[in-house]
């Protein structure tokens, strides 16, 4: 993970994601932009640090279940994070407890 904002979180590339390294600077990853050929496409994160949380960003412009646009979701450590695009810049997550 890398950054504090979503402007400076490591992009997610893949659909499977484990993150490994985190700290108080560095805690930020982000989902790709969903778009209308993505609706439908799903992402995970699993926080692997044994005690850093992590910030999951959904890309600018985008949302995160209700929260306001580009706001972050919190990633407790050794917690799993699925996200569904289910609509035009809209991901539907849910976290493990």
């Amino acid at each position: 993970a890398t950054g504090v904002t979503g402007a400076t979180a490591t992009m997610l590339e893949s659909t499977h994601n484990t993150v490994i390294s985190a700290n108080g600077t560095n805690h930020g990853v982000m989902l790709p932009l969903v778009q209308a050929d993505g609706i439908g496409a799903h992402v995970d994160v699993f926080n692997a640090h044994v005690s850093q949380p992590i910030r999951v960003y959904p890309a600018t412009g985008d949302a995160l279940n209700n929260s306001a646009t580009s706001e972050p979701f919190v990633l407790a450590p050794q917690r799993f994070y699925w996200c569904r695009a289910t609509r035009l810049r809209q991901w539907r997550c849910g976290a493990s407890s």
